[in-house]
């Protein structure tokens, strides 16, 4: 983990969420055979949502590579999809149903080598009288390395609804558990992979317009870690 007198304070995380009585939340731990970069780079690309989660989350139309940005510290993506149908879970516990149109505004970031957060936003354009017209999700994914081949991954996730169903919520729980025990098949099985061939992580890569915002995450780890070793 590193000589922690060499450990800098990192910019301050804007995560309060998980405390907010505003909030309904669940949560998780996983424990998976891998890099935990692999984890940091699954979670930086989501269209592999419609192959790995199709049964689950059934999130289909992320099929374009997001907006991705860079700063100092952060790498972040972005993606809209304007006049969408929302996909089960997120009709079920908003109340809009599958049917209705609504707006979905995706991002999420690269924090540090600890810490990815993601988020959506949902937006009614045209809400009945009376009826909530917007609505917040978002998850915190924290890894933690126990060593190069094995790491823990913690997960948070939450709606700004307070008191929400327990049905809803119990829900909200069981699939998010059965779709990330699909990315740590996913994860192993990449990795198994790359343990078998002789090259390990020297082989060469084939890289995609969906892979930049895990590429620049790579480059952030990179230079923190050439960093600390003085290079």
């Amino acid at each position: 983990m590193g000589d922690p007198e060499k450990i800098e304070a990192g910019p301050p995380v804007e995560a309060q969420w998980p405390a907010d009585p505003g909030f309904s939340s669940w949560r998780g731990e996983t424990l998976a055979e891998g890099n935990y970069m692999l984890l940091k780079e699954n979670v930086l690309d989501l269209t592999h949502f419609g192959y790995v989660h199709a049964t689950t989350f059934k999130i289909t139309d992320w099929v374009n590579p997001p907006t991705v940005s860079v700063t100092d510290e952060q790498v972040t993506y972005r993606q809209e999809f304007i006049g969408c149908n929302l996909p089960p879970m997120f009709a079920e516990v908003t109340g809009f149903g599958m049917q209705k149109k609504v707006n979905r505004y995706n991002y999420g970031s690269y924090v540090s080598p600890a810490m990815n957060m993601a988020a959506l936003d949902i937006e009614d354009p045209e809400p009945a009288p009376g009826q909530r017209a917007n609505y917040q999700f978002r998850i915190m994914h924290i890894t933690t390395p126990e060593s190069p081949t094995r790491f823990r991954y913690l997960w948070f996730g939450g709606f700004d609804i307070p008191d929400m169903d327990p049905a809803k919520l119990k829900m909200c729980q069981e699939l998010t558990e059965l779709g990330f025990a699909e990315d740590k098949a996913i994860i192993e099985a990449v990795h198994s992979r790359i343990m078998l061939d002789p090259r390990h992580l020297d082989y060469p890569e084939i890289i995609v317009q969906t892979d930049q915002a895990a590429i620049q995450a790579r480059r952030k780890l990179a230079a923190q870690l050439a960093k600390e070793q003085g290079c």
